[in-house]
């Protein structure tokens, strides 16, 4: 064999194994279809740094406070104007979320709205139009 044919089947052999060693496991979830759930997207959202971890920080207290006292409509409402304040910066707002984050945690927010208060028409309107989006592009609407 010549020498430039040796190696260029040489090189050919390294270039295999290395995209080998690259490659998914056969049944892995392709990296853009993550099975995050609702609520993991919203611990997320919340760490990415202002502006959106004041607004997390501030709907955890209050949420924490309605835990302690679920029947006190003043609480009630501090933590549906918490949920909608932080709910519309992550929805609309200009953050550097990835789409299944945002759409995920506003999913979440709208759905703990919804929870303490279900005839609110903000979040109504908002969980509408995400579970469309899910829908017309043929996608679960996750949990």
């Amino acid at each position: 064999m010549n020498k430039t044919l040796h190696a260029a089947l040489i090189g050919a052999a390294l270039l295999t194994i290395s995209a080998g060693a690259f490659a998914q496991p056969p049944n892995a979830p392709f990296a853009g279809a993550a099975k995050m759930t609702c609520a993991e997207a919203l611990k997320e959202a919340g760490k990415s740094g202002p502006p959106l971890a004041p607004l997390a920080k501030s709907f955890d207290a209050e949420a924490a406070k309605l835990k302690k006292s679920p029947k006190d409509a003043k609480v009630k409402k501090a933590y549906v104007d918490s949920a909608i304040k932080y709910e519309q910066a992550v929805y609309l707002g200009a953050t550097k979320l990835s789409p299944s984050i945002k759409y995920r945690a506003s999913l979440a927010l709208c759905r703990a709205v919804l929870a303490v208060d279900p005839k609110n028409a903000q979040c109504k309107k908002d969980e509408d139009q995400i579970v469309a989006i899910y829908k017309q592009m043929g996608r679960p609407v996750p949990n």
